[in-house]
């Protein structure tokens, strides 16, 4: 269970993706409990292959309760909530929450990966230079 800052009944979308290509290899949306806790679980069908974990709470998939207190396009969302992304279309501005997590891959014999979220992805294998 991951606890979260969001009102019981907020849906939460989970993707995994392919990190190379950002193809959508398995999703689900859940709903926040009223522990303030949400889970959800994947079979990871390519588990040999590392991952990315995006987590997203996206206003206008979200009930007319639950927008009530957000807004219907998320003008409501803490400016200091961790992972907010602000987009325009059709000339309005729309504010979400939006976390990410790398996930390895599954070695045999290997215990699982805790999850922790941050507001940026960063993927490990990817080296720097140091200056550019």
């Amino acid at each position: 269970m991951v606890p979260v800052h969001l009102e019981q009944g907020s849906h939460i979308r989970i993707e995994l993706k392919e990190i190379e290509s950002d193809m959508v290899l398995e999703e689900a949306i859940v709903e926040v409990a009223n522990d303030k806790t949400y889970s959800a679980n994947f079979s990871r069908d390519e588990k040999g292959d590392n991952q990315k974990l995006v987590v997203s709470f996206n206003p206008e998939e979200q009930s007319d309760d639950i927008k009530k207190i957000y807004g219907s396009n998320g003008e409501n969302i803490r400016k200091e909530s961790p992972g907010l992304v602000k987009n325009r279309k059709g000339g309005n501005e729309y504010t979400r929450i939006q976390l990410f997590d790398f996930i390895y891959a599954v070695e045999k014999g290997s215990a699982g990966q805790r999850t922790i979220l941050l507001d940026y992805f960063h993927n490990p294998e990817e080296t720097s230079s140091g200056g550019e």
